[in-house]
This record gives structure tokens, sequence and C-alpha cells, in this order.
């Protein structure tokens, strides 16, 4: 469906557009800035993601700090949310061997007191959250060639033109259409058209794809339930820090 379709049926929705009738050019610049600014708040919700992508990065230098994001070090989108790190050990580049990163929070890094050490993988990695380009902060500093792996949050489908039809898995396009009619209701004088029918179409049609999107939970017991004196707790890194026996 292109982007003309799709407003055209939302502005049906709310008795803006008539069933044979054209959107006019102002009418489609309104509505598709309106479409925009939803789907953009929707990036920002793990629910209305649908995929989580594994993305490999490849440096060119061997440094500490690497930017990600259009024109950074890793030349790509910024994605919304990395959910997980991991490092690629090349020594063996027939099987390459992932391994995780531990993702540090501001304090925890801060608390690194030396933070230029050097060794063949990294362990850690504290992602700063900047924009338009993240910091991934890594430690220790590798010293022979790896690559890198995020796990981020897919971004949503957006229209590069008013014609150009685009795909989105099942249920997308209905959530789009019945949501993006009631934020146009108001901006185009027609708030007493958006019904009862209409937000409830809208809303069954967001919870079918949450519900789709829902992500799996890794279950598992804190160690210290399990084997209550095999380790002492450290409450200032919420870690283990040794045998308590």
């Amino acid at each position: 469906m292109n982007q003309v379709d799709l407003i055209s049926a939302s502005l049906r929705e709310i008795e803006v557009l008539g069933a044979i009738e054209t959107v006019q050019a102002e009418d489609l610049a309104v509505a598709t800035t309106i479409l925009s600014q939803m789907l953009d708040g929707w990036q920002a919700e793990r629910l209305y993601v649908f995929a989580i992508q594994r993305v490999l990065l490849v440096p060119a230098t061997l440094k500490q700090t690497y930017t990600l994001g259009l024109g950074g070090d890793f030349n790509i989108p910024r994605p919304a949310k990395i959910t997980r790190f991991g490092v690629v050990n090349l020594s063996n580049p027939i099987q390459p061997l992932e391994l995780p990163l531990d993702s540090l929070t501001e304090a925890q890094w801060a608390a690194i007191p030396v933070k230029n050490i050097s060794s063949a993988l990294p362990q850690r990695v504290w992602d700063d959250q900047q924009y338009p380009q993240r910091n991934l902060n890594f430690w220790p500093v590798p010293d022979i060639q790896v690559n890198f792996t995020v796990y981020q949050w897919g971004a949503l489908t957006v229209w590069p033109d008013y014609v150009t039809d685009v795909e989105f898995p099942p249920g997308y396009f209905e959530a789009i259409r019945y949501s993006l009619a009631i934020r146009l209701a108001s901006s185009f004088g027609a708030s007493a058209k958006v019904t009862t029918l209409l937000i409830e179409l809208a809303k069954t049609a967001i919870e079918r794809i949450k519900r789709m999107n829902s992500p799996m939970i890794d279950l598992r017991c804190d160690p210290m339930l399990i084997e209550p004196g095999s380790a002492i707790y450290n409450w200032l890194t919420d870690e283990q820090t040794g045998s308590g026996g």
C-alpha cells in the first residue's frame, strides 16, 4: 500500500473524504506529517516493534570508542534500542566465535579505574545512547582484529514518497489506518466523526500487533536462592562476589 492510499482510507473513516474523492495536495502534506509523527512514536515502544535484528559491525581500526549512527564509525541508522551486545573472535575465521558482552550503566563504566587497558577481547561495553550517534565504549580495548554484534529493535518501514508501495507484517496496516484516522480527526475538524466503533477498531488492531510482538521472557532463578551459602551478594554492583562458605 502506498502513502496516498493509506491516508485516503483514514480520511474516509472520519468522512473527510468521499468514496470517490481524491485527497488534495495540502491535505496530503498535513496528513503525512501526522503519520510520520505517529510512526516515530511507535518506534519507541517495544510492543510495536516486530523484529529484533542481529547486526554485524566491522571496525576499520582498533580503538575504545566507536560511534554508531549515520556518518559514524558504524554507518547505519541509529537504532531506537539495543538489547544485547557481542564480540566476535576471528581467530578461527571458519567458525568465528561470538561471545556476549556485559552492558554497563554509566555508574559501572565510571567505576572502572583504568579504562585504556588492552586485551585480545573486550568483556564489557557502555552505550551512552547519544543522539544522533551512539558512542559504544569497549573495555578492555581490543588489540587484535574483532567484530562486534548488536541486537537492535527493527525500525518500522517508512514511505520514501507518496506513491511507492511498502510492506508491513500482518495486522499493521489496519492498526495504522484506524489510529491515523483518530489522529487526523482533530486536525481536519472532524472530531465528532470519531465514533466508538472507530476507537474500538483501532484499539483491537493495536492490541493484536502488541500480542504478536510480545517478547519471550528468559526465566531464571537467582543462584542465591538455589544455593544461599555458595556466594556473597554485593548490593552495590548487584553481583555475586565470591564464596560465602
